[in-house]
């Protein structure tokens, strides 16, 4: 029993919560704590779950002592968690069975310390249109681990994986990741500036110094939510940018501060495609002055990224 699960709450609906809570300690056998983070909810009935949820055991409940916010409560939960390794799960989605076994075991034997499985996409009943793995639908991207003739569907990335991940990003993902906790804490964890795109952040960044392996086992069911409006577009991609351009301050190497260049420049024609389509109808001040920042950001040479 060496793992730490860590699970931020924001006015979640109980019954998603409860999905979540209970999907963890099925692992008994492997996981060491839960730890449930409170960021701050006012939802009487994510309170009230909370206040049950506490009482079980294995259960760390408590709030976000580091401020408000996902990056922030998920840094909290693993600053107080004392597994050997830690994992992240949203409060609306599930682990499959044996999925932290699965993945401690394997990250283990394969010797990293930072290793993903794949997920199934599902509705909010968390039924899936299919049993192909997100990730493991893209087949052009999975290649053999030298090794292991067995897993032909493994991939390995050598250290960094910065640029594989710059070139194919869909694949990081929190939920279906296990980490070593003491190298997540040294790398500073999630940034907290960042309202979205904490995770592109991090594992890019994280990606500069640390192995990755892919494993294609299904190690979760996301829940998917979405309002897929333009506005809605337009925020994630405005995050998206802000998260790439906090990235230029770790990055040393000339080649990689190319790549994060061109991924910025990726991000940007797409924030003023977004903003063509819609005649920038609804476009707020901050909307406007960031695309007036970026286009002169835009234009600077790639050594400054």
């Amino acid at each position: 029993m060496d793992v730490s699960v860590i699970v931020a709450v924001f006015n979640t609906p109980s019954q998603y919560l409860w999905d979540s809570v209970k999907s963890v300690l099925k692992d008994q056998d492997y996981v060491k704590e839960l730890v449930v983070i409170d960021d701050w909810s006012s939802n009487g009935d994510t309170i009230e779950a909370l206040r049950k949820i506490s009482r079980l055991d294995k259960t760390i409940v408590k709030k976000n002592a580091f401020g408000k916010g996902l990056a922030l409560a998920r840094n909290f939960g693993v600053s107080i968690s004392s597994g050997k390794y830690v994992c992240f799960l949203d409060s609306d989605d599930i682990l499959t069975e044996s999925s932290i076994e699965i993945r401690r075991n394997k990250m283990i034997d394969l010797s990293v310390s930072w290793l993903g499985g794949d997920f199934l996409l599902c509705d909010e009943k968390l039924i899936s249109k299919s049993d192909e793995g997100f990730f493991s639908s893209k087949k052009e991207n999975i290649t053999p681990l030298k090794g292991i003739d067995d897993a032909p569907c493994f991939l390995n990335i050598p250290s960094p994986s910065y640029e594989f991940f710059m070139r194919y990003t869909p694949l990081m993902n929190s939920i279906t990741s296990i980490f070593n906790r003491i190298e997540y804490i040294e790398s500073g964890g999630f940034e907290k500036k960042l309202r979205l795109q904490q995770d592109l952040n991090f594992h890019l960044r994280y990606s500069l110094d640390h192995e990755f392996v892919f494993i294609p086992d299904i190690v979760a069911r996301v829940r998917r939510h979405g309002n897929n409006s333009t506005t809605s577009n337009l925020k994630t991609l405005l995050w998206r940018y802000r998260a790439l351009n906090m990235l230029k301050t770790h990055i040393e190497d000339e080649k990689h501060r190319v790549l994060l260049y061109t991924k910025k420049q990726d991000t940007f024609f797409q924030i003023l495609r977004t903003l063509k389509y819609t005649k920038a109808r609804g476009a707020t001040k901050e909307i406007l002055q960031f695309v007036k920042d970026g286009n002169n950001d835009f234009y600077r040479k790639p050594t400054s990224c």
